[in-house]
């Protein structure tokens, strides 16, 4: 292979996380990842497990001198999140991300996610299982698989199999930081309990966009209060609907992701004439000039817009569904929705209006809920179910996750701590985070299991801007090697 990113130490961590990155991986798509890491096991005659859903568990004995320690788990997923900017063509079946770096060491690809979330995790773990010359206790390494589409991968692995009650996750985004807490979460989809196929219907077609927005994690970036294309669309409809009542709608589609704050949103519609289509225009124009000026410090690059495209005939959503379906998209709560003050406003709960699609055939939608709290969750889910109720809409929840509690006498927690500031000069942060991790899972399954996740410098994941400081793995790589070495 001829590798991209080059003058970077350990050589080994580099190539790994440029072989995975090769194979495409986007979730449920695991199958070829999970066999390259089955046959790194293989070559080097480590003991390896795998099932049906394609986790993955290897491990190795503790070196000279450490049989005595406590195993340890070290644990990422396999997959990734998909994601292409505009303008570009990607085959996610057939090819990876197409690796990048900058001369200052900022990893990113070309126009589509990188997969550092968690790409890295599984390079970190293969580094240190390659490593002849570190010091470590048994190593439990698991892949798991489908983590950013419900957790299912941590929901299915053979938790029987792992001996650890210590646990070293690898997907966090925050170098110097570490996560001792994590938000249970759901996933939501709306759908129309009313026939949605209105027939076909003539008139004046219009194109209706919302793009230029940065999108990001729903759980992690949520705090940033970033437009949702989604939102903005239903605004946007709902603005044209009350200046054009004959209009009607084609199409609606944004977003692919659930977890991702949606970048953009597009919609078809027909009105009855041209002189509707240039009142649809105007209304349109005002929506960019308030949304614009609303997300100046946070989406500056926001547009609202539309495009006239002429006489056409086509098969729309019935009214009475449309209708209800903008309202709940203009009005369904999207953003943080409960903040701890003493906590420096951190987000306790909060919800991602995060895949629209609908046209004659289907109207659906998927929320993305999240919260620390679990009444606050279930709160949320009773508050979405009641709102689609009241618009003609059904809510069916799947891949409910627990969150993860804080542990006060985490022995864990304070080895890595004492072992960072000896290494870096300053102290390591110890936060919750807003976003689902397994770890919350894992405590489920193994009673007294004592986590804690970690990772190197990630921004913008879910999004094509994804970017992984190649310093910042380096340093994350050495750290885990000196834990290891001390747990």
């Amino acid at each position: 292979m001829n590798y991209v990113i080059k003058g970077y130490e350990p050589q080994k961590l580099f190539q790994y996380f440029e072989d995975i990155t090769a194979i495409p991986r986007g979730s449920s798509n695991e199958e070829a990842v999970a066999q390259y890491v089955i046959d790194f096991a293989k070559a080097r005659g480590l003991e390896v497990h795998t099932d049906s859903y394609h986790n993955v568990i290897i491990k190795k004995a503790a070196t000279a001198g450490m049989e005595d320690s406590a195993p340890v788990m070290l644990q990422g997923h396999l997959d990734m999140v998909n994601e292409t900017a505009p303008g570009y063509d990607h085959d996610w079946d057939t090819t990876g991300p197409i690796i990048q770096i900058s001369d200052d060491g900022i990893i990113s690809a070309d126009g589509t996610t990188l997969g550092a979330d968690n790409g890295a995790a599984v390079a970190i773990m293969l580094a240190v299982l390659d490593d002849e010359t570190a010091r470590h206790p048994a190593l439990e390494c698991v892949f798991t698989v489908q983590e950013e589409t419900g957790l299912t991968g941590a929901k299915t692995v053979d938790c029987s199999l792992l001996n650890a009650r210590r646990m070293i996750n690898l997907d966090s985004e925050e170098e110097g930081v570490l996560t001792v807490s994590c938000a249970g979460g759901v996933r939501a989809d709306i759908v129309a309990k009313e026939p949605v196929d209105g027939g076909e219907v003539s008139g004046v077609l219009v194109e209706v966009s919302v793009t230029g927005l940065k999108g990001g994690h729903s759980g992690a970036d949520i705090h940033l209060e970033r437009g949702n294309a989604n939102k903005i669309m239903g605004r946007t409809l709902n603005a044209i609907a009350k200046v054009l009542p004959g209009l009607n709608v084609v199409s609606i589609n944004g977003g692919s992701k659930d977890n991702a704050i949606t970048r953009e949103c597009f919609a078809k519609v027909l009105v009855p004439c041209n002189n509707c289509a240039n009142k649809l225009l105007n209304t349109v124009a005002d929506v960019q000039g308030e949304v614009s000026k609303e997300l100046a410090d946070t989406d500056a690059g926001v547009l609202v817009a539309a495009n006239i495209v002429g006489e056409h005939t086509a098969n729309v959503i019935a009214k009475n569904v449309a209708t209800a379906f903008i309202k709940f998209m203009y009005m369904v709560p999207n953003g943080p929705s409960m903040r701890n003050p003493m906590l420096n406003d951190f987000v306790i709960t909060s919800s991602n209006l995060g895949v629209v699609n609908a046209d004659a055939t289907s109207v659906k939608c998927t929320c993305s809920l999240r919260s620390s709290v679990l009444s606050q969750l279930e709160n949320s889910k009773t508050i979405l179910s009641d709102f689609a109720g009241l618009l003609g809409m059904s809510v069916n929840y799947r891949e409910q996750y627990p969150g993860w509690a804080y542990n006060a006498n985490s022995e864990l927690r304070e080895i890595i701590c004492a072992t960072y500031k000896d290494m870096f000069g300053k102290e390591m942060k110890a936060e919750a985070i807003h976003a689902g991790l397994e770890c919350g899972l894992f405590c489920e399954k193994l009673p007294g299991l004592d986590p804690v996740a970690m990772g190197p410098w990630l921004t913008n994941v879910h999004t094509p801007d994804e970017t992984l400081d190649a310093n910042s793995f380096a340093r994350t790589y050495k750290l885990i090697l000196e834990v290891l070495a001390r747990l």
